[in-house]
């Protein structure tokens, strides 16, 4: 598609006759199969996320549909606890580095605000949900103590014993520990999302409304 566009511009400019990409058929993409937790599912991990340190997370997105990027680099600051919302602000991903030297990590941690407009958002909570939230800062308190000079306050909401953020690859590992615990099978993160917004349409939630949630560009 990119180079198709390049050589339409040649063809404008007159330095091709016509665009060869004409002649070119793509083969059909396939859709990836959407996977979502069945009700039953939804319970056993639920009842499981309780057993495990940030299984209040899994909770927070079965309940939002955020993506773990979102997830992952949600502060403090994004949550009016007064009026039980959550502000999508920014992301959290690793990424090729546009210049890398010898010897050096050829990626690294990005925080970025989202990329569309729709994804910068806010999605309401439910109290069950801002009450488990206020619970878990008062762990943070605590680990804030124990660990004493060790502990590096950035003002994150999911963090690990020491203060500090969590890159996606390490609470993906994590995310599958507490898969195997429920006895499920295996589910991408992806699927919390998409379970989110199948039983937000099953309890009557309009398509203009969700997809304001989710930060969708279109209702489509």
């Amino acid at each position: 598609m990119v180079l198709h566009k390049c050589l339409q511009q040649a063809v404008k400019e007159r330095l091709l006759v016509y665009n060869p990409c004409d002649a070119v058929t793509l083969p059909s993409g396939e859709k990836p199969e959407i996977s979502v937790f069945t009700n039953d599912q939804q319970r056993a991990l639920v009842q499981a996320s309780y057993r495990h340190r940030y299984g209040v997370f899994i909770r927070l997105d079965l309940c939002t549909g955020l993506r773990m990027g979102e997830l992952l680099a949600l502060k403090c600051e994004d949550i009016d606890f007064s009026t039980a919302q959550l502000h999508v602000r920014r992301t959290i991903n690793r990424l090729a580095k546009y210049e890398a030297h010898d010897g050096e990590n050829k990626t690294e941690i990005v925080f970025g605000t989202p990329k569309t407009k729709n994804s910068r958002r806010t999605i309401p909570l439910t109290r069950t949900m801002a009450d488990e939230l206020t619970r878990w800062k008062q762990q943070q308190a605590q680990d804030k103590i124990r660990a004493g000079d060790k502990y590096t306050d950035k003002g994150f909401i999911v963090t690990n014993e020491f203060g500090h953020y969590f890159e996606q690859k390490t609470f993906k590992d994590y995310y599958n520990r507490l898969l195997k615990d429920a006895d499920i099978g295996h589910f991408t993160f992806h699927a919390l999302r998409h379970t989110f917004a199948t039983r937000a349409l099953e309890r009557g939630m309009d398509y203009k409304t969700l997809s304001a949630i989710l930060g969708h560009y279109s209702v489509a």
